[in-house]
Formats: structure tokens, sequence, C-alpha cells
């Protein structure tokens, strides 16, 4: 595993003479040095000892860095095929993924997911996987796998008499018994939704960006004193956010599967279904910036790419520590988070909607109803809390809303508010429309690659594909002075603008959507 990717690994084995030694070669960090260990004690499980003289066993390519346990199967059944145990020829041409345990038996290992993705790029392997990662594999419609429990049992795999007990299973092309697709006006899970959006009350101004930002992928800023309501709206739009389409859900899968929490995401496995929840994060605002990023010996995925395709929510923006903070700037402009530790280099994906939430001063009483208290708040001190929220991340926030509280007659009122599933089918059909027009400009959706709507869209293709009447540029412009936003917020106002006009059904910008749009810059009096 680097990063999200996995990489094939040729594992060759000599026995030469020389005092009795076991030798793994090839950069192994201490885990695969261990499977020595292992190796030695499932071979002779099964009745096969090992020689006495000098094992070598040789991991390539030499620079790249392994590490865990799935290399115990390969380097178990190069020995043997060096003992003249295993025909060499089988042994070429077959994938081998697995971590031994002491009495033979084969365990799953994490990262499954993309190291099967990256054997459906060499057709003709035979692939023996463990046990355990047979529900992986079906979900995957992975071709020409079997599923192994122990060591003895993918030994004889390999010499092509397989117990009789081994049962190949290929996976399902369609469906899944016993999977019965839910309503979409009951939500993805086939019941009321567990967070509704019909649950937040008043906040119109709010439940309106929120849907903007599901629409085009725009990332989110919300303001406001505690208990306004911030993070109860901002764990609920993922509720209104599109399912996942099937390459989507596959590349989901696959961060998740290289970080090792791929029970945290479907803990069932199932197989992907139209209606599939994408993901999302809310780590603590203690964060770490690898925590939030990614990084480590071997790259695994931070917060971030874990939201890819999703979103993730940081609540108590301003308390992130700084250089925290200003490592978000790439990943939200371009949707990568490129690594670097020594030799390696990985690109993690964050095709993710960042939304965050912050108090509006360092006591959190500014805007707050007399009720709660008076902000008592120094103006140095609301300079430099304001400092944290501006700079160049804030540039990258296409939408600011100022939430003040709900007043309490509202709150007991039983109103009906808009459900989510009423705001996902409006915002399906704008991130159609998007879809339409960028395709027939020639955009092609590629794994991993940006998303086809206009928060994703560069400042050359916003000018090609967004196209404004001489009145609507007047007002464009002029609202950009009077506003004085960077040239990277009057490109997010422009795309903002785009997505209004989509989530209406218009052809084309008018005013009345370039008005909206810079509602959303003016409202967050933070420049």
């Amino acid at each position: 595993m680097v990063g999200i990717e996995g990489r094939l690994v040729d594992v060759e084995a000599h026995i030469g003479p020389g005092l009795p030694d076991f030798r793994i070669v090839g950069l192994p960090d201490a885990s695969v040095r261990e499977s020595r260990d292992r190796v030695r004690a499932a071979l002779r499980q099964i009745g096969l000892s090992l020689p006495a003289g000098r094992i070598t066993v040789n991991l390539a390519p030499a620079r790249l860095r392994k590490g865990g346990g799935s290399l115990d199967l390969a380097i178990a059944c190069a020995v043997a095929g060096a003992c003249e145990k295993l025909p060499g020829s089988t042994l070429r041409r077959s994938l081998l993924l697995g971590e031994l345990a002491l009495d033979g038996t084969l365990r799953s290992v994490d990262g499954l997911v993309p190291l099967l993705v990256e054997a459906t790029r060499h057709p003709g392997l035979r692939i023996v996987i463990p046990e355990g990662g047979r529900p992986i594999a079906e979900a995957l419609d992975v071709r020409g796998w079997v599923a192994c429990p122990s060591l003895e049992a993918a030994i004889q795999v390999l010499r092509g008499s397989p117990p009789a007990s081994l049962s190949r299973v290929q996976a399902p092309r369609r469906g899944h018994p016993g999977f019965a697709l839910p309503d979409p006006k009951t939500g993805p899970r086939g019941g009321l939704e567990p967070e509704d959006m019909a649950d937040v009350r008043g906040q119109a101004l709010a439940r309106r960006a929120a849907e903007i930002a599901a629409a085009g992928l725009h990332h989110l800023m919300l303001l406001g004193p505690p208990g306004s309501g911030k993070t109860m709206l901002a764990r609920r739009m993922v509720g209104i956010l599109p399912p996942l389409t099937r390459q989507e859900w596959l590349e989901v899968l696959q961060t998740y599967s290289a970080a090792g929490r791929l029970h945290e995401h479907d803990p069932e496995l199932r197989p992907w279904h139209p209606w599939a929840r994408r993901p999302i994060r809310a780590p603590h605002h203690t964060c770490t910036t690898a925590g939030l990023i990614g990084g480590g010996a071997r790259i695994s995925p931070g917060e971030l790419t874990l939201a890819h395709r999703g979103l993730i929510f940081l609540d108590e923006f301003s308390e992130l520590p700084p250089e925290t903070a200003n490592a978000l700037r790439e990943p939200m402009e371009e949707g990568w988070v490129t690594l670097t530790r020594g030799p390696a280099s990985a690109r993690l994906p964050a095709q993710t909607l960042v939304v965050a939430a912050a108090n509006p001063c360092p006591c959190g009483l500014q805007g707050a109803p007399r009720s709660a208290g008076e902000c008592r708040c120094s103006r140095i001190e609301l300079v430099r809390y304001r400092r944290r929220l501006g700079g160049p991340v804030a540039d990258r926030f296409a939408l600011w809303v100022w939430m003040r509280p709900v007043e309490e007659a509202e709150l007991v009122r039983h109103l009906e508010a808009e459900p989510s599933w009423k705001i996902r089918e409006r915002v399906i059909l704008a991130r159609e429309r998007q879809r339409r027009r960028l395709e027939k400009a020639g955009f092609r959706m590629v794994p991993f690659g940006r998303s086809p709507v206009n928060g994703q869209l560069t400042a050359r293709e916003l000018t090609a594909f967004c196209p404004l009447d001489p009145r609507v540029e007047e007002a464009y412009v002029r609202l950009g002075r009077q506003v004085r936003v960077s040239a990277r917020g009057m490109a997010n106002v422009l795309a903002v603008a785009r997505t209004i006009a989509d989530l209406e059904g218009a052809e084309r910008i008018g005013v009345e959507h370039m008005r909206e749009a810079f509602q959303y810059r003016r409202s967050g009096g933070i420049e």
C-alpha cells in the first residue's frame, strides 16, 4: 500500500548453502521482517519443515518500502516453491494475499480493496485471498478469485487439487439476495432519515445556502453564536447530497480500506445500490495536521480523504491550529493532497465538500439574545480572533452565512419544515443539468478525478461555461467593486450564481442569481 493505491510486489525465494538463516530483503518494515517467524510456524503446521540452509526472500522492487502482513502468504508459498513443494509455473501468475497465524490460518488484511483493484489491471492472475475477504471480493465483482481459510488450502489450490470443502464463489453481477431498494422519499436507509433537514427550524437563509453548497459542491462557512443550529444543519447536509454512483462508491471503499476503516463506512459490505450514502466525517478541532490531510511513514489517508466524494464538517474552525487550517488551502481548491515522505510520494483524493462552523467572537455571545449575556470581548481580541477566520483559507469558502438564534416561539411551533428528500431531489436535478452541460463541452469524469459540478471548475472553464449578458456582467462588476472580493472570490461568486441558476432550471445566469451569490459573500462579515 502507498497512500490509497495498491502496488504489486514480486516475492522471490532462494535456498543456498550456509548456516541456517532466514532473511528478508527489499526494504521490509518490522511487521514484514517478523513474518519469517509466522511463516516458519505455519509451514511446520502443515508438515513442511524448512531445510537447513540460508533462506533469502527478496521483495521487488527494492526501492519501495513494504509494510503490513499482506505478504505472509506469498512469502510462505515462495519458500515452499524454493523447497520444490510447489511448481514454479503456477506461482509466477498467482496473486497471493493474506496474513498467517501461527497455526496456518489465513487472516484478512487492511487495504484489500485497493489491492484487488490493482489486481484487475493485470488480467490472467490467479487470485488467492483469505476467507475473511470473501465479502469484499463479492461486493467488488472481481473475477477469478478463490477464498481460502488456511495456508494448507491455498497450497492445494496452487497444486491444482483444491479440497472438496473449498467452494469457489464468483461475484454476482447485479443485485444482492435479500436486499431491497428503499423508497427515495424515505431516505437511503429505507426508513425515516436519522438526521433530517425537517428538524431544522427557521434559518431559511442557512438552509438555502446548504442546498446551493450541495448542488454545486461549494465550500460553506457557518457563523453564529452557540445554540443557533450550526452543527445541527451541517450534520444533516449529507442527507441532501446525491447518492453515490458506482464509480464513486468504489473510490470510497478504496479509501476506507486503505485506511483500515472499511467497517466504519459499510459494516455489511453490501454491493453498490442506487441509494448508496455518501460519507461524512466530523473530526474534533484538536485534530493534528497529519490526522486531517494524511501522513505517516506509509502515507495513510487522513480525515479529508476519508470524506472523499462526501462531506467533512469542521466544527469550531477558529480553534484549529493555524498550520492545520492552512493545510486545507490546496486540497479545498485542487481536490488533491500530494504528500512526500522520503522516497515515497502519493496523491490522496480530496474531492470533498468542506463545511465549517465558528462562533462570531471568543466568548460566542456576539449577536446572541440579551438573555444569554452580553459580549465583553475587547476590540483587540475580536481582531485577533477574526484573523484566524480570514486570510487565504477564508477565500476558499464560497458561501458565508450568519446564523442568528431562532426565536422561542418558532422552536415550539409545529410547522412542517421541508424534509431532506425534497431538497435532495432538487439537488439531483441541478447536478444532472451541470453534468449534461459539461459533458456536452467535452468534460469526462475519470476515477478520483473532478466531479462535473460548478464548484470544481477552473477560472477558464467558468468563463467558457458561464456566459453573461451585458446587463448581468455590469451587475457582476459593480457588485464585486462594492463587496471588495479577490479574484478567487469573484470566480467563486460566478460559480455560485451558475449553481443558483441550475437549481431554478435557468439556461443563463440572471441579475437576481448574481445578487443572491454576492449576498453569501457579504453575510460572512469577515474580509
